[in-house]
């Protein structure tokens, strides 16, 4: 879960 919610953090920041 924790890695699930980091790799969504990256990802929200790529699209930023």
């Amino acid at each position: 879960d924790e890695k699930r919610k980091e790799k969504l953090k990256e990802k929200e920041q790529e699209r930023d």
